[in-house]
């Protein structure tokens, strides 16, 4: 690895182990038009950086029909690195 490379990942890693982690939660309504009974589609991405001290993620709503027990959908994950 070259000089200039490892100073810039000292430089990353120093900044990890200071920084607080920072996320925010961005929603996205894939179904902006829904009817009576139709589903409802959302994707929910967590966007951020640093390392939590606790890796924990926890998805609560306010309304029991929200989520239809018989067919509670589906959750994917992607982690990404920019």
């Amino acid at each position: 690895m070259n000089p200039q490379n490892e100073k810039l990942n000292q430089k990353i890693q120093q900044n990890n182990d200071t920084s607080n982690a920072v996320y925010s939660i961005v929603t996205c309504n894939r179904t902006p038009k829904v009817n009576p009974g139709e589903k409802l589609e959302i994707e929910i991405f967590l966007s951020g950086y640093g390392i939590p001290e606790k890796n924990k993620l926890s998805i609560k709503w306010s309304s029991p029909y929200v989520i239809d027990k018989k067919n509670p959908g589906f959750f994917s994950y992607c982690i990404a690195a920019a």
